[in-house]
């Protein structure tokens, strides 16, 4: 029987929405005690995606809240307090993704948690940061990729600047939370002894990824096109697909404009500044090229001589495309109603301690018993009140 690399970690999760469910997930999947917290009356992400179509929720719940043992916890109340201290005592790891000030005003800030359990780790997720004149402002996804740079980089130059597609910066924030979530595992475990406050801002995680836009400084939008790749653009092909076309070495560059019937251009030995000034040129004797084609035909033989090149598909292409079931990048997974298809897989993917996927959508309350009872040592009678006073 494998073994899952966080097995031994438990993690009390007070996450809702995405950048925050997106971290803990990471950690569920690959083992982690995950132990998921939401008020009796359901939780924010629970309303927000009350309206959407079952098989949807199924799938966004069974990519987010996978392998989660769920939970239900008045933390308003007196005694929800108390006995959420009981299970930070038993726990490595609290995380949030609340907004500015909550833990506090709840009295359950890191002082508070850390002296009840001084090897408690506790990730602090949000938007701005804890510091910063920015540190009590709200912020959606959208919103970070407008105050990092993201936005700005992002469409065409003759338009305002649009969004990236996914929810980049909710999802680095959470990757980045759980990077830091292992690092101080490891810090405490190996070097120190104690746990410690990890403090993760979506903006930082945002800017952290903008390496070659920082560092040119003065980046306008571009739509596909990119300063250091010629051609680098998506072309129609003759049976109406789209294929994107990317060029960065020498050795492809002159490939290309031999497969192109251009050998006059590379004969040139153009540098990548002469190239970029000869983009729009580039992308007319491309387009010629694969207008004339199938797609079959181009990635024959563009793969054939190295040259960088991707179909541009639709979702549900991507779904069932043989690479991505090769990946197991979609899984049917388990959950309250049966099974559901067309759940992301896992990722990485670990030789010797492989991650899992063990269910997905459950009710809010569904391990309540094994928490309460098996691990914190309450009885059936006593979660009975708990329940009519609404405390869980």
């Amino acid at each position: 029987m494998s073994v899952t690399p966080l097995e031994n970690v438990r993690v009390i999760d007070l996450t809702q929405v995405l950048a925050g469910p997106f971290c803990t997930q990471l950690l569920s999947t690959m083992g982690a005690e995950v132990i998921h917290v939401e008020p009796p009356w359901g939780g924010y992400a629970t309303m927000l995606f009350r309206d959407t179509p079952l098989d949807v929720r199924r799938r966004i719940w069974a990519t987010l809240e996978r392998n989660k043992k769920n939970i239900t916890l008045n933390l308003r109340s007196e005694k929800g307090k108390e006995i959420f201290l009981e299970l930070v005592k038993k726990g490595d790891v609290v995380m949030d993704n609340f907004g500015p000030g909550v833990m506090e005003r709840l009295g359950l800030n890191y002082d508070v948690l850390s002296e009840v359990n001084p090897k408690i780790i506790y990730c602090a997720l949000s938007g701005y940061g804890r510091t910063g004149p920015w540190k009590d402002r709200r912020a959606y996804d959208p919103c970070i990729q407008a105050s990092t740079g993201v936005m700005i980089t992002t469409g065409y130059a003759d338009r305002r600047p649009v969004r990236a597609g996914p929810a980049i910066s909710d999802c680095l924030g959470g990757l980045y939370a759980a990077i830091g979530i292992l690092l101080a595992l490891h810090a405490r475990d190996t070097i120190t002894g104690k746990g410690q406050i990890i403090d993760c801002a979506m903006y930082d995680a945002s800017i952290s990824v903008l390496v070659g836009e920082y560092a040119r400084g003065n980046w306008s939008r571009m739509g596909n096109r990119y300063p250091f790749a010629v051609p680098s653009e998506v072309y129609e092909t003759k049976d109406g697909k789209l294929e994107f076309i990317s060029v960065q070495a020498d050795a492809q560059w002159e490939a290309l404009m031999k497969a192109v019937g251009r050998e006059n251009m590379a004969a040139k030995k153009l540098t990548m500044t002469e190239r970029v000034k000869l983009a729009d040129e580039v992308d007319n004797i491309l387009e010629a090229w694969t207008g004339a084609k199938t797609q079959e035909e181009i990635e024959k033989i563009l793969h054939e001589i190295k040259v960088p090149c991707a179909p541009v598909l639709e979702l549900e292409e991507v779904v069932e495309n043989p690479h991505s079931a090769a990946r197991e990048m979609f899984v049917e997974v388990d959950d309250m109603y049966g099974k559901i298809t067309g759940v992301p897989g896992v990722v990485p993917k670990l030789s010797d301690t492989p991650g899992v996927i063990k269910w997905g959508l459950i009710p809010s309350d569904a391990f309540n018993e094994e928490v309460y009872a098996g691990l914190l040592g309450y009885t059936k009678e006593e979660l009975v009140k708990l329940k009519e006073e609404e405390i869980i």
